[in-house]
This record gives C-alpha cells, structure tokens and sequence, in this order.
C-alpha cells in the first residue's frame, strides 16, 4: 500500500490529536481537582480560582486569617461575610471592618 504526502499528513494530524487528547485525559487522571479546574477555567477564559491566604496580626497579638478572594485589580482578602476585607492595590492597602471606617495605609517593601 502506498500513502502519498497528503495522506501521511492527514495522518500524521490525527495521530497527534489523537496524543494532545489522551496526554489531556492522563492529567486530569492523575493531577488533583483543583488544578484540573485551574487548567479547564484559564482554557474557557473564565477568571482564576484564588487559592492565597492573608494572615494579619495587629498590636495587641490578635491573629486573623483571611482567604484570597476574586479581584479585577490588585490582591484582594476577605472572610466569607465579607465584614472583615483586606485589599493590596499597588503601593495602597485598605482595611475594612464591618461597621467602621476603611483603613488606608502606604506598603513599605524594604
């Protein structure tokens, strides 16, 4: 049997895809939930999942730990009501407390 070019990259097309899908198909076998849904998310252009933590500590010892929330600008921390917010934008951080006013301080990265 004889195959001219046009059939062998035809071929050759289809046995790559054929690979492309099934290394698809070993990752998501073998990578945790997680990450499948990161890859599938960033593939459908939708925005990221945030998996970062914030702990503050303030004067007097307390101690408060804040997950990473979806943000359009900047990093962005908030517990699940929403009544304690953290945002890192640039150089500005702001606080916010349920019922008091934001916290608007300068980072210093030195």
């Amino acid at each position: 049997m004889k195959i001219d070019s046009k059939h062998l990259l035809s071929l050759t097309a289809v046995v790559l895809a054929v690979l492309a899908i099934t290394a698809v198909v070993v990752y998501a076998l073998t990578a945790d939930r997680q990450t499948v849904r990161k890859a599938v998310a960033a593939i459908a252009g939708e925005p990221p999942i945030p998996s970062g933590k914030l702990q503050l500590t303030f004067s007097g010892g307390r101690q408060i730990v804040l997950p990473q929330t979806i943000s359009a600008d900047g990093a962005r921390y908030a517990n699940t009501d929403e009544s304690l917010v953290f945002w890192d934008k640039g150089d500005e951080a702001t606080f916010y407390q349920a019922g008091q006013t934001a916290d608007i301080c300068k980072i210093n990265r030195n």
